[in-house]
């Protein structure tokens, strides 16, 4: 005699509350996505004007021409432009969160290209060492007239054997219908 058993895991008819504790789950991983993002965003307020003095410190130019672009907006787009103003006023930690990651980004490429040119330096620095140790041969300028007497010689045409139509006619054989 062979037995059957059926196992249901959540909504089976044996637990009645299943549904109901994944769907007390999924609510509560979302009640603490929020609180964690309410949390985020009240940080950013508090430390805005922080990151606005560090931008202003590690570029100035960074902010000077995000308020250019801005006004530069009002001449193409006047909508655009007070809804970026709006934006800019409402959502300041955000605009000036940007800024500042925008400033580290400039900060961090103007000292790889420094560190580059320096290497750049150094490595001139011994090819130019290398060089004035070195001893130069003489050399002899050779004219390129095309004028001299010489006699020129014509080239010579090779003339290719022409192909075997067996092999060609054994290919065709194939797209032939």
């Amino acid at each position: 005699m062979s037995y059957q058993r059926t196992f249901r895991f959540g909504g089976g008819s044996n637990n009645p509350f299943g549904s109901l504790l994944s769907l007390l789950i999924f609510v509560g991983v979302l009640v603490a996505l929020f609180f964690m993002v309410t949390g985020f965003v009240k940080l950013l307020y508090l430390v805005a004007p922080v990151l606005l003095i560090a931008t202003l410190l590690i570029n100035y130019k960074i902010v000077a021409d995000y308020v250019l672009g801005v006004f530069e907006t009002f001449q193409t787009d006047v909508l655009f432009g007070v809804v970026k103003v709006l934006f800019s006023v409402f959502c300041y930690p955000f605009v000036i969160g940007w800024l500042f990651a925008k400033a580290m980004f400039h900060r961090k490429m103007n000292q790889l290209q420094k560190d580059m040119e320096h290497q750049m330096g150094s490595l001139n620095h011994t090819f130019q060492n290398t060089n004035q140790e070195t001893q130069y041969t003489d050399y002899e300028e050779i004219s390129s007239d095309t004028n001299t007497n010489e006699p020129t010689e014509t080239p010579k045409i090779i003339e290719l054997p022409k192909p075997k139509d067996k092999l060609r006619d054994d290919f065709d054989q194939y797209f032939k219908q």
